[in-house]
């Protein structure tokens, strides 16, 4: 999966095969100054998507759930959102589920870095 701003200020977003061909039939909105990470935070058996960037009006993270054929945008998961950040999947409290960490840059722009945990229960 790619997420990124072209230089005629689109954003795209495209999710690959194994041999690097681009998947058509998933459809994710594109973000930019932010991190795509993969995990089954459902533990249904698939990966799916985390994401945080800028959508070009407003800072956002989201969570795709993997149906088999596409994503679909969790929308009952309330994380903070960021951008100019990375996000991974973890199991953090080692209780055999996954977890959020996130850390950001500080919107002043200085290199200052704060961590969020977020357990999904």
């Amino acid at each position: 999966m790619i997420s990124f701003l072209t230089s005629r200020f689109n954003i795209c977003a495209s999710v690959y095969h194994a041999d690097f061909s681009v998947n058509n039939t998933i459809s994710i909105p594109g973000l930019y100054q932010g991190s795509t990470a993969f995990g089954d935070y459902d533990n249904d058996g698939d990966l799916d998507i985390l994401m945080t960037g800028n959508t070009g009006s407003t800072k956002t993270t989201r969570v795709y759930e993997n149906t088999g054929k596409n994503f679909i945008e969790n929308k009952t998961i309330t994380l903070e959102h960021l951008f100019k950040s990375a996000s991974v999947f973890g199991d953090y409290d080692n209780d055999g589920d996954l977890d959020i960490l996130h850390t950001r840059q500080d919107g002043s722009y200085i290199m200052f870095t704060q961590t969020f945990i977020v357990i999904i229960v």
